[in-house]
C-alpha cells in the first residue's frame, strides 16, 4: 500500500510500541500510531471511514471516494474469521 499510494495516504494504527520501533523505513514513512482507529476521531472522523467488511453484500466501487476519506483495510477487531462487530461506518 505505501509503495503504490505512497505513505501520506498510508495509516497504520493499534501498534504495539515494539512493532513500531521495529517498523521498517518503508514503511514507518506512513502515518504510525500506537492509537486505535477508535479513538482517534478527532483526526480520523468515523462517518469518513469505510469497513470494508467481507461480509458485505455491496462491492466497493470508485463512487464510494465521494461518500469516504478513508478505506480501513483488515485486523480493526482482531479476530479470524471476523465476527461482524464493527463499532465504524460500514460501506452498506
Amino acid at each position: 500500500m505505501v509503495s503504490v499510494i505512497g505513505p501520506d495516504h498510508v495509516y497504520f494504527t493499534a501498534l504495539t510500541p515494539s512493532t513500531l520501533a521495529g517498523m521498517p523505513a518503508s514503511l514507518a514513512k506512513a502515518h504510525c500510531h500506537t492509537e486505535d482507529i477508535l479513538t482517534m476521531a478527532d483526526r480520523i472522523p468515523h462517518q469518513k471511514v469505510c469497513l470494508l467488511d467481507p461480509a458485505s453484500p455491496n462491492v466497493l466501487s470508485p463512487e464510494d471516494a465521494q461518500t469516504y476519506d478513508f478505506f480501513l483495510f483488515g485486523g480493526i477487531l482482531g479476530d479470524d474469521p471476523p465476527r461482524g462487530n464493527a463499532n465504524v461506518s460500514r460501506r452498506s
